[in-house]
């Protein structure tokens, strides 16, 4: 039987399947980064040392992840198994991470929800959410 999972265990999410895990340090008031990405077929790990995580600019001003600290993770375990996490930071804007799972199929959907959470007008441009 195929199965679909989400993990928070201290400051590491994990979600995947039989096919691969995705796993994500996250601890609070820190930047949030994918610390492996494993094909649990082939046993190779497709994370990237040094990786931003998503990039964009906001009024020009160039943003990644690690301008970003974690500040609630939502995680449910059905399939799709889903994990959410939201980051805030001091630039007026919050984004939540969308992560989605299904036990069937060896991949996993990732979205960006992006907020202005400030009261200035911000224009984005440049939006990479797998950097």
């Amino acid at each position: 039987m195929l199965l679909a999972y989400t993990r928070l265990d201290a400051a590491v999410l994990s979600i995947g399947n039989d096919y691969l895990e995705r796993c994500f340090s996250l601890g609070k008031h820190q930047a949030c980064i994918t610390t492996s990405f494993v094909n649990k077929l082939s046993g190779r790990d497709y994370a990237r040392p040094g990786s931003h995580e998503f990039s964009f600019a906001s009024n020009g001003l160039p943003l990644t992840a690690r301008d970003f600290t974690v500040a609630k993770v939502e995680i449910s375990g059905d399939d799709p198994a889903e994990a959410a996490i939201h980051l805030q930071s001091a630039y007026g804007l919050s984004v939540a991470m969308h992560f989605q799972v299904y036990a069937q199929y060896p991949l996993v959907r990732k979205w960006l929800c992006i907020s202005n959470i400030g009261s200035d007008t911000l224009t984005l441009a440049e939006l990479n959410w797998e950097d």
